[in-house]
């Protein structure tokens, strides 16, 4: 009898011992565990991490939506142009870096090298489609010249004008996919007379494109943190082609040192990699150099990709709202020169600043969460946040993007310049009482999203891994549990029997 109630206290203490360190295992080791797995992945010194990111072998996209004038010579008449919009074209992207790590291994010097490949299948047309866009050049060499020269000097230029428009007009006609973006179309030559501080780099060399000598080139220099000391800062930018901070939107008479210089940090890192452990009161920062500033986005919703738990994160409204609703951004609002409207829109950002003084302006598609006067001077369909709005998702614990689609489109301001030969006889005024008015070029959605393996191998090593670490430590607690209950049973059966009443 004795053996039998040896054995039920010994059950009782096996089972009590084993649901403790079940608890202090499951409960604290393990994710303990788990964490330092998930940190040390999250160091550009681990091999394997480094690799991945310098050849980056996922399918990357981008998109080109182009809005095609319909009736160029409608503004001469006092009417609005059409923006009727053709697309996508769609380019395959191949991305790869070079590294170097500092002999500390706490940050990462690296260029980017991208290259574009046209994909025809999925196009809704080829790169000999033709459409009626802005006239970029023209107008961008107008607007500097009005705003730059002396009035002796603006004569001159005037001259120089007449000739350069011979066949140029605001709008420019008749012009092939692969010359809009990559091939670029013949210049007039008389631009070899303009004076070289008027020629932004995009119109010298004789011909302009808007993704001209992009194609087998880099997005800069940059130097970041590796995460080796802090996985906070994993990936964290501290400079980019030298600077710590940009150049472009400091106010004349502020302190650069000043919280209104917020528009100037270079925040966050290139968006190809974020630190892990992302909660839902994460803000996600990048810094993109085509949009010559930093973004940000937030918490939106809890999503799935191929069975993978994420978080969704999108740009806050504030994002792209105007000074007057989110003071911060008061510094993208940069005045002009004093002949120029400083008139800024919501849902707009004026890159004049890092353009060379180009009129060019930045917004989402379709000018979404814009004011409403952006489409008081021209006809086109209104923005759809289905198809307009950007994303990105997330896995939270990894800080791995699993999917992201972010969509920005590309305009050209226009204003009334009346000394202008080409500009004197348009007239906005019975048609906004804006100062100037925005003319849509393209739209473009950058795309990049997770493949079968790689999901498979993310899966495989956080996912499952985590799944069995919590099926394991439950199936052990009812183990333990069961012991206990059988021990007691036993041990209560043996008492009963042995008691002298």
């Amino acid at each position: 009898m004795c053996h039998r109630k040896c054995l039920s206290v010994a059950g009782l203490i096996f089972g009590t011992v084993l649901i403790i360190l079940v608890g202090i295992i499951g409960w604290i080791v393990m994710p303990i565990v788990v964490d330092n797995h998930i940190k040390e992945a999250s160091r550009l010194t681990n091999p394997k991490t480094l690799e991945l990111w310098e050849n980056i072998d996922v399918p990357i996209q981008i998109k080109f939506y182009i809005f095609n004038v319909t009736n160029p010579g409608a503004l001469l008449e006092n009417k609005k142009f059409n923006f009727e919009e053709h697309g996508p074209y769609v380019y395959n992207v191949k991305k790869s870096k070079k590294v170097k790590l500092s002999q500390d291994k706490i940050t990462a010097t690296y260029r980017e090298i991208n290259h574009y490949y046209f994909d025809a299948r999925d196009s809704t047309g080829t790169e000999d489609d033709v459409f009626n866009i802005p006239n970029v050049p023209l107008i961008a060499l107008a607007h500097g010249a009005y705003a730059s020269l002396t009035a002796d000097q603006l004569d001159d230029f005037k001259i120089l004008l007449t000739y350069l428009v011979g066949n140029e007009r605001l709008i420019k006609e008749n012009v092939t996919v692969r010359e809009i973006l990559f091939e670029g179309w013949e210049l007039p030559s008389i631009l070899d007379m303009v004076p070289e501080k008027l020629k932004p780099e995009t119109i010298k060399g004789g011909k302009f494109g808007f993704y001209k000598n992009k194609n087998g080139s880099d997005t800069g220099e940059y130097v970041v943190l590796t995460g080796d000391k802090n996985h906070e800062e994993f990936g964290h930018i501290v400079s980019w082609e030298g600077m710590e901070e940009l150049e472009w939107w400091y106010t004349n008479g502020l302190d650069k040192n000043s919280s209104d210089h917020f528009c100037n940090k270079i925040n966050g890192s290139d968006g190809s990699i974020f630190p892990p452990f992302i909660t839902k009161d994460t803000t996600l920062r990048m810094f993109i150099p085509d949009m010559c500033r930093s973004v940000w986005l937030t918490y939106h919703s809890d999503s799935s990709y191929h069975t993978i738990p994420a978080y969704r994160f999108k740009f806050p409204w504030d994002f792209t709202a105007g000074p007057t609703c989110n003071k911060n951004n008061k510094c993208f609002c940069q005045k002009q020169h004093q002949k120029l409207n400083h008139h800024c829109w919501s849902g707009t950002s004026r890159l004049f600043t890092c353009k060379q003084g180009a009129p060019i302006v930045t917004s989402l598609p379709h000018f979404m969460n814009g004011d409403d006067e952006l489409f008081e001077a021209i006809e086109m369909t209104k923005p759809d946040l289905e198809l307009h709005d950007s994303h990105l998702e997330i896995e939270p614990l990894s800080g791995i993007v699993l999917n992201s689609m972010l969509k920005l489109q590309l305009n050209v301001e226009l204003q009334n310049l009346p000394e202008m030969e080409v500009f004197k006889d348009l007239n906005f005024t019975q048609l906004t009482e804006s100062p100037s008015i925005l003319l849509p070029i393209m739209w473009m959605d950058n795309t990049h999203h997770l493949d079968t393996s790689h999901t498979k191998e993310l899966r495989m090593s956080i996912n499952l891994m985590i799944r069995d670490i919590i099926v394991t430590k439950w199936v052990l607690l009812v183990v333990g549990g069961l012991i206990i209950f059988a021990s007691a049973n036993f041990l209560i059966v043996s008492l009963k029997r042995t008691d002298p009443a």
